[in-house]
């Protein structure tokens, strides 16, 4: 891994990702099994559907609990599960886990089932921090996680950095607009194996192209995001 500086990661929460598969040709850049931030293109548990609150219809709460491969008992249970980490502050709207040991707590009771789920840390470094607080100042979960202004652990592995744009307490990535083509030929900037940028400068500077108008990115405040795996 390169150290460049982990410590000056600010952490922006735990978050349970299910490996979404690219099916568009425009995608042959981006690794087939993609793991992203987005809505858009992964299932980042638990999903909205799982919170016993939300208005949401009960074929949605059927779906998602089919999805999960859960009983009416066992479904009942993580709503409640959810329910009792919102009361406690370990969970964040819509799923942004505060600690590490929450989010395996949730992964082993309900998500077991689901193959490929992957935990991972994101963060900013600090010079992103308040530029974000300023963005996005409605938001809840995300910006509870930065306000507590804790380092990410320099023990957790570094996949590189996704360009994302934060809108109603959801992402949106560059990888939603196949801008890897226009890293590569407008700024030279190459992906990893993860389809993530290695480099924090080059982070920058895609993040800088996604903010023009001319992309046809979402108009929201696109930065670069470290994303860290960590062990279930």
């Amino acid at each position: 891994m390169n150290k460049q500086s982990i410590e000056e990661f600010i952490f922006g929460g735990y978050y349970l990702v299910q490996p979404s598969k690219l099916r568009h040709e425009s995608c042959k850049l981006i690794p087939k099994y993609f793991y992203s931030q987005s809505k858009c293109i992964c299932s980042i548990h638990p999903e909205i559907s799982g919170y016993s609150w939300d208005p949401i219809s009960q074929e949605d709460q059927k779906k998602y609990a089919n999805d999960l491969c859960l009983n009416d008992t066992e479904y009942s249970n993580l709503q409640k599960k959810i329910d009792t980490y919102l009361d406690k502050k370990l969970l964040g709207w819509s799923n942004t886990f505060y600690d590490i040991s929450t989010a395996k707590e949730f992964y082993n009771n309900f998500l077991k089932n689901l193959s490929g789920i992957k935990l991972f840390a994101i963060g900013l470094k600090v010079p992103e921090v308040e530029s974000f607080k300023v963005e996005n100042s409605e938001s809840e979960g995300i910006l509870n996680a930065l306000e507590k202004n804790m380092i990410i652990p320099a023990n957790y592995k570094f996949w590189g950095y996704e360009i994302l744009g934060y809108e109603w307490n959801a992402f949106h990535s560059f990888a939603c607009h196949d801008l890897i083509y226009d890293y590569k030929q407008e700024l030279k900037i190459d992906i990893n194996s993860h389809g993530l940028i290695d480099n924090y400068e080059n982070a920058v500077k895609a993040a800088n192209y996604t903010n023009l108008e001319s992309t046809g990115a979402e108009p929201v405040y696109w930065q670069p995001w470290g994303v860290f795996e960590c062990s279930l």
